[in-house]
């Protein structure tokens, strides 16, 4: 099955990471055949993509970013519609059919992102919550709404379906370094505060967990700073206080971080305002999670050690 007058096409930034093999497999499985594959390399060397040959591959490198990547697919891609892919997630044969009926549905709106939900590298479905029609887009994406894992909201970069209209009007920012999809998405809102927003709650994704990834490797206070530019200069107090106590920049202090660390997060959060009863319970229980586990950790290895220095005697 394929699409005439709404093409598809799809953008994948890589590194060459063994996964893209995967990552392009779940492409050509689909049921709903994109009619353009951009695979832009971002690495020294040349990509092994005989398995692929209609994929049509777009140097950027080396180590351009997968941002500035991602952006120059973007520039040109010839499809009505962008689907974006990282290479080391993978869709399921169903997720641009799906998507597309999305889109088919709603043909009245111009201006709109489609996403579905996926799957975490532990089984658990992520994000369970969709979208209510009465809350902002940077609402969904940030501000916690009830306890337990469903009370997050999300639309991650590998099931985003959208009109490359919508990157003419609203460009991906080129030269970050990181959180470069929320940026994008609170730039959207910023022109479209009404963007439609069509979700499938089936997970249709699969979402990799590469060791050493950019998202595990920023810095806290960097992470803080981002949030301070985009969300308080846009008077999204609420959206900002959540955004550090239950996303990344509190769960990466808390879990690589110092006490230092910890505490600077939780006094720029307070000094935007109170945290509601959730968001201030998610961080306390993930503070404490993590204070468990690396004592439990250091605890196990004070223990080898001590049987190893026993049984040198």
């Amino acid at each position: 099955m394929s699409l005439t007058n709404e093409s598809i096409s799809v953008v994948i930034p890589s590194i060459g990471r063994r996964s893209l093999q995967d990552a392009l497999a779940s492409v050509y499985s689909q049921t709903l055949v994109p009619d353009e594959v951009i695979v832009c390399n971002d690495s020294e060397t040349a990509l092994d993509l005989k398995a692929f040959p209609d994929v049509k591959v777009l140097s950027v490198g080396p180590r351009a970013g997968g941002n500035n990547a991602r952006i120059a697919g973007m520039r040109q891609a010839n499809g009505a519609y962008i689907a974006l892919l990282d290479d080391d997630d993978a869709w399921t044969p169903d997720h641009l059919e799906r998507l597309h009926r999305l889109v088919a549905t709603n043909a009245e709106n111009d201006v709109w992102i489609a996403s579905s939900t996926g799957v975490l590298a532990d089984g658990s479905q992520y994000p369970v919550r969709i979208k209510d029609s009465s809350e902002s887009l940077s609402e969904y994406l940030f501000v916690l709404k009830g306890f337990g894992s469903g009370a997050k909201g999300a639309l991650s970069t590998s099931t985003l379906l959208f009109p490359a209209a919508l990157v003419e009007l609203v460009p991906w920012r080129s030269g970050l370094r990181f959180h470069q999809d929320l940026t994008w998405m609170l730039d959207v809102e910023n022109m479209f505060p009404r963007i439609a927003i069509w979700q499938d709650a089936a997970a249709t994704v699969t979402f990799g967990d590469t060791p050493g990834s950019v998202s595990k490797s920023i810095s806290v206070r960097d992470s803080v700073a981002w949030a301070e530019s985009e969300m308080l200069s846009t008077q999204r107090e609420k959206v900002y206080i959540d955004f550090l106590l239950t996303r990344y920049p509190l769960r990466a202090a808390a879990t690589h971080g110092g006490v230092s660390d910890i505490l600077f997060v939780c006094k720029s959060a307070l000094s935007a305002g109170s945290p509601s009863r959730y968001s201030a319970s998610y961080a306390l229980a993930y503070m404490a999670r993590s204070l468990y586990k690396r004592l439990n950790s250091g605890f196990k290895k004070a223990i080898i050690s001590l049987r190893k220095k026993s049984a040198s005697i």
